[in-house]
């Protein structure tokens, strides 16, 4: 799969090069513009890789927020953030059992990569005050 960048844009992939590498992302070619990708993780879609690259350069680019966050923090957010299960999309038992052994094997399963909650323990009297 040949991909095609602004050489601004190969500066930040290159960067993250190695980082990439570790999760999956094979290269077999980087020039100044283009870069040739021969291997991805088994959980990202062909179709998807040039729009999670170019939300990673985004991310990487609007890094200021989250200056306390290392490169392969700001890679990790944003790959979960490209590759998160769009609402509205059905699983089957399997594969929504599987979501949740992932979830809970997470450094910090109750908040997302921006730092929202995922999840809320309700008692049995914090249902009975929604319904009053």
């Amino acid at each position: 799969l040949e991909l095609q960048f602004t050489s601004r844009e190969m500066t930040l992939i290159n960067e993250l090069k190695e980082s990439l590498e570790h999760t999956g992302f094979v290269f077999e070619d980087v020039t100044t513009e283009r870069l040739t990708v021969s291997g991805i993780p088994t959980i990202i879609n062909e179709s998807e890789i040039h729009q999670l690259l170019q939300r990673l350069i985004s991310d990487l680019d609007m890094e200021v927020p989250d200056h306390h966050l290392s490169r392969n923090d700001t890679l990790a957010k944003s790959m979960a953030k490209s590759m998160a299960i769009r609402t509205g999309k059905v699983l089957n038992t399997e594969a929504q059992q599987q979501l949740l052994n992932q979830l809970f094997a997470c450094k910090e399963p109750s908040v997302t990569p921006d730092n929202r909650k995922v999840f809320i323990t309700l008692t049995g009297s914090d249902l009975e005050h929604k319904f009053i």
